[in-house]
């Protein structure tokens, strides 16, 4: 909580968590959030790091969750986290831009956005990600971008990913994302495989 760039977690296992029960909103509504990592008000730089196994029913964000929290990733692997609502390897909203440079999201699941779940006018950066076999019980197997998630994308790779609902590849609602040099292929869904 408050941390800027200068606070770095590097080379780390995050593994086993299971959520906090927080109200990032300060609205009174309380749910479990970010299983592995838990980002409010915060930019930590996060290095060669493994966030795998992780948790956060009724809330979101089994592996990484961020509110108003804009970190940076590189070179982390983001596997076999779960969520039985959004965003199963992270969940970003309000305003956090988080951005991921040469990482994997890797069987991660979730209702929506298996692999991940960004919304809320924000500028996520990728660069020279994989999405592999991450699934979505609706939408959104590899990605879900909605309400001005504007993903900015540079070699990524989207394959083996699943939804049941729309989007196998990639889910985009109300979002303007741009991808450059990247790849979406082999994902399934029943409407909209890529």
């Amino acid at each position: 909580n408050g941390e800027d760039s200068q606070a770095q977690l590097h080379g780390f296992t995050l593994q086993g968590g299971v959520g906090n029960v927080e109200d990032p909103d300060q609205n009174g509504s309380y749910y479990n959030y970010g299983g592995g990592i838990y980002c409010l008000n915060s930019d930590p730089i996060i290095k060669d790091c493994i966030i795998q196994n992780n948790i956060a029913n009724e809330g979101g964000g089994g592996g990484v969750f961020c509110f108003n929290s804009s970190p940076s990733f590189y070179g982390c692997t983001i596997a076999n986290n779960i969520t039985d609502d959004v965003g199963g390897g992270l969940y970003a909203r309000v305003g956090s831009s988080p951005s991921f440079y040469n990482c994997v999201f890797f069987e991660n699941n979730a209702e929506f956005g298996g692999g991940c779940y960004l919304r809320n006018e924000s500028a996520p950066v990728m660069q020279d990600v994989t999405f592999n076999q991450n699934t979505a019980n609706n939408s959104g197997g590899a990605i879900g971008l909605k309400d001005d998630a504007n993903l900015l994308a540079t070699n990524v790779y989207i394959s083996n990913n699943v939804a049941e609902g729309l989007g196998g590849g990639l889910y985009v609602n109300n979002a303007n994302p741009e991808f450059s040099f990247s790849l979406i292929s082999d994902n399934l869904s029943s409407s909209g495989g890529g």
